[in-house]
């Protein structure tokens, strides 16, 4: 089921999508038309088709979601605030698990957030990653799944080179 938003915004993708298919067969028929401008011309008809390619991405993605665009956006805003259930460290990498009451879905929903650490600034090629954040994606829960992540805590995962442990808290450290 999609949003009015999501319908929206897929209405005007679809329009773009239509122009640039326009804008596609007219530099078609120039390159019939004139040879010498083949090479050209073929550059351009892939760029119109990648931009094509990635506004059906951004279809697809919404309507998997059911959500606009804007909405999954305000939607991660509002995870900052959420009650982190769950927490899986790796090397450059944080991926939290989250749940909370969305006011833009009007329900409790699980969102999985990943957060790419300050080592990442030091890895070559990576170092744009440090520090940003994400969502990798959201769920909408019933109260009682709610309920039972609450009950349940918070968990610790720590996942260093491809293993996974569980954190324990020690009780009582120094003796």
């Amino acid at each position: 089921m999609l949003s009015e938003k999501a319908i929206k915004e897929i209405e005007s993708i679809k329009s773009k999508i239509f122009s640039l298919e326009k804008e596609e067969y007219q530099l078609k028929i120039k390159r019939r038309e004139n040879p010498d401008l083949y090479t050209i011309l073929e550059k351009e008809i892939f760029k119109i088709n990648d931009k094509i390619y990635k506004y059906g991405d951004k279809i697809r993605e919404i309507e998997k979601g059911g959500f606009s665009t804007l909405e999954i956006k305000q939607i991660f805003k509002e995870s900052e605030n959420f009650i982190i259930v769950e927490k899986d460290k790796s090397m450059g990498i944080i991926n939290y698990t989250k749940i909370g009451y969305s006011k833009v879905v009007n329900t409790l929903i699980k969102v999985n957030t990943y957060k790419y650490t300050s080592l990442m600034s030091n890895v070559r090629g990576c170092s744009s990653l440090a520090n940003k954040k994400g969502m990798d994606s959201f769920k909408v829960i019933t109260k009682e799944t709610f309920d039972e992540y609450c009950k349940r805590g918070k968990i610790d995962r720590v996942n260093f080179c491809g293993v996974e442990e569980k954190i324990i808290p020690i009780s009582n450290p120094g003796g």
